[in-house]
């Protein structure tokens, strides 16, 4: 997969240190990166190579573990791309568990999975089964989910309970792939024998999808990384990582990374207004708006809501966010020339929401139907790194208490009401469930996801291949490690 990047123009002049491990590499007055190193292997007459680590760059990325955009390369200095570390691949999906969110979906970009692969051998078989299900059900005759790109797989194996045969000596037969792997008579006991995804995925999947002319399905790759937080602590380190004072059970307004600058000490500090603080929980409603970064200690309610933002806006909350009604993301950017509207196509458009928990995101659902998915077969018996689903459920619950999450009408469950639309959204979070009739336009990152069967449709987001992908995180935090990265092992 290629990536466009802004390739620097002459070899740095490396000029001065910054602090006890960095390194300031200047490449003209407008670009420079900023390099931590390792002292024992670097030299003061000239830079070794193998003594630096990329940490945050100002014009281009040096690690290939990140997401790369399908943007081109970018000539607009006052509107540098995202440092590498953060950025997201065209990809609407990054989910570990995502077989139930297939059935008859139309998905309009690519995806990247693991099957659970490294789980217990029980997870990745339950996770195994929940994508062939689909395929062997007799209500789902003739219902064919439609991929308008590919699937990204990492080259390994997962565990399953039975015999398979390999796509070289068979070729696809639904009864054959419900045996080998127990499908239909869905079993709980511990797998006991292993099988390569892409194989599988190939003879057992592959031929129940509608797939565009130039896919080519399932893609392999040699590391397939998926790790949304699961720990309150990671997300409250981002605010001592910025030096900031972390408003407990509050809204810590946080030094925001500016996207539409190429001075990375430029940190402003992030503004809001209709983000109210009562009774244990953040909620908003009607008209709000958001620039930079927020830290939200206390569980997170959306209902009905304009959010307008310029830059951007990144909500990271140490409990559940949920989401009823409307979410519409307003672009507030300079308007075009000879245009009286934002151009939502511009280069310099960051608007985007994306939102982050260590338990849960909800985007339309009613706490009965989130209940009933994670009590059911295909999840109950599942681990996930956030813990059971019986102890995330309990997490859920116990935010949804505080927050005041209401229960859904019929209407708003299942008719008008859940004829909703989200675009420019970003959810991240071990467990993501969405339960509308209308379009999502973003992209997902989770352990395991679910939408409403029957109503799914998914397409990525242009924006995020300018937006950067959560920095404050990932850059401050994770020192460069992305949430999500896919790539080949390269040799010594």
């Amino acid at each position: 997969m290629k990536s466009n990047l802004y390739i620097p123009p002459k070899t740095p002049k490396c000029l001065a240190f910054s602090g006890d491990h960095h390194v300031i590499c200047k490449y003209s007055d407008q670009h420079q990166m900023l390099f931590l190193f390792d002292h024992r292997k670097i030299t003061l007459g000239g830079i070794r190579a193998a003594g630096l680590v990329c940490l945050l760059a100002a014009v281009a990325g040096c690690s290939d573990s990140g997401f790369h955009g399908f943007s081109k390369t970018r000539k607009d200095k006052t509107i540098p791309p995202p440092d590498d570390a953060a950025k997201f691949e065209h990809a609407v999906f990054a989910v570990r568990d995502l077989g139930c969110a297939m059935c008859h979906a139309t998905v309009k970009s690519n995806i990247i999975t693991d099957i659970m692969a490294g789980s217990d051998p029980l997870t990745e078989h339950q996770t195994l089964a929940s994508w062939l299900y689909m395929f062997n059900d007799d209500r789902e005759k003739n219902k064919k989910t439609t991929i308008h790109g590919n699937i990204i797989v990492p080259k390994s194996t997962i565990m399953h309970d039975g015999p398979v045969a390999t796509v070289a000596t068979e070729t696809f037969d639904k009864g054959k792939c419900a045996s080998d792997f127990k499908i239909k008579n869905f079993t709980m006991s511990p797998a006991t024998a292993a099988t390569g995804i892409k194989e599988t995925m190939d003879r057992c999947a592959a031929p129940n999808f509608v797939w565009n002319s130039d896919s080519t399905k399932f893609e392999e790759r040699d590391r397939v990384v998926i790790d949304p937080p699961t720990s309150v602590d990671e997300i409250k380190a981002i605010a001592s990582s910025a030096k900031a004072l972390m408003l407990h059970a509050g809204i810590t307004l946080l030094p925001s990374y500016d996207p539409t600058t190429s001075d990375r000490n430029a940190r402003p500090v992030a503004v809001q207004t209709g983000f109210k603080l009562a009774d244990g929980a953040v909620k908003i409603t009607g008209n709000a708006t958001c620039e930079g970064a927020l830290l939200i200690d206390t569980p997170v309610y959306f209902e009905n809501v304009t959010l307008s933002t310029t830059k951007g806006c990144r909500i990271y909350a140490t409990a559940s966010i949920f989401i009823k009604g409307k979410l519409e993301v307003v672009n507030t950017g300079q308007a075009s020339p000879g245009t009286t509207a934002p151009d939502n196509a511009n280069k310099g458009d960051m608007a985007v929401l994306m939102l982050m928990s260590p338990v849960f995101v909800g985007l339309h659902i009613s706490m009965p139907n989130i209940k009933a998915r994670l009590e059911h077969v295909f999840n109950a018996h599942k681990t996930f790194k956030a813990g059971t689903p019986a102890a995330i459920l309990a997490k859920i619950t116990t935010d949804a208490t505080n927050a005041k999450y209401p229960e859904f009408t019929s209407d708003e469950s299942d008719k008008a009401g859940a004829a909703i639309d989200y675009k420019r959204i970003v959810a991240t979070a071990p467990v993501v469930y969405a339960r509308m009739n209308g379009e999502f336009s973003g992209a997902i990152v989770a352990e395991h996801f679910m939408g409403k069967v029957g109503s799914l449709s998914f397409t990525f987001d242009p924006v995020l291949e300018r937006a950067p992908f959560y920095p404050e995180l990932i850059l401050d935090v994770r020192n460069g490690k992305n949430i999500v990265s896919t790539g080949t092992v390269q040799g010594p």
